[in-house]
């Protein structure tokens, strides 16, 4: 079921303040894919003294809008996210600074999945102008074994 009607992140997935920086689910499709958005606060964990956010944090937020719309596609089903691992990053390319203050948008999209991972692509925007690309490997922990 596509989904255009955003929703906070809070509660969606594990993460919380101050590690947890997407804050809305803006969009979900039934493929897994969707958009995201997060504002950057001047007390965020990846923001320096010069309120410049660390390259680091935009994988982060990949990786974190992916377990946010698996958290909204699990509530709406009836069930309850899964957790899962960032394990890997390949490609990952830059072209921008995020600051703090900026409002941030970020896409996902899943390329495949096998074993437990999931492959994704994704992307983060400032007011539409790409600060990051890359692939993501997403190691799900699967409940059956008890694993968190």
């Amino acid at each position: 079921m596509n989904s255009k009607e955003p929703v906070s992140a809070e509660g969606l997935m594990p993460h919380e303040r101050p590690m947890r920086l997407v804050d809305t689910v803006l969009c979900s499709g039934d493929d897994g894919s969707g958009e995201a958005a997060a504002r950057i606060h001047d007390g965020n964990i990846f923001v320096d003294q010069n309120g410049l956010l660390a390259r680091e944090a935009l994988a982060e937020l990949m990786a974190q809008a992916f377990a946010a719309i698996n958290g909204k596609t699990a509530v709406q089903s009836g069930g309850r996210g899964v957790k899962g691992y960032l394990v890997g990053i390949k490609q990952m390319h830059f072209w921008g600074e995020a600051r703090a203050g900026d409002y941030l948008t970020i896409s996902i999209r899943p390329a495949g999945d096998f074993a437990g991972f999931v492959l994704l692509t994704g992307e983060v925007r400032c007011q539409n102008k790409l600060l990051a690309s890359g692939e993501l490997k997403i190691w799900l922990a699967s409940q059956e074994s008890g694993q968190d």
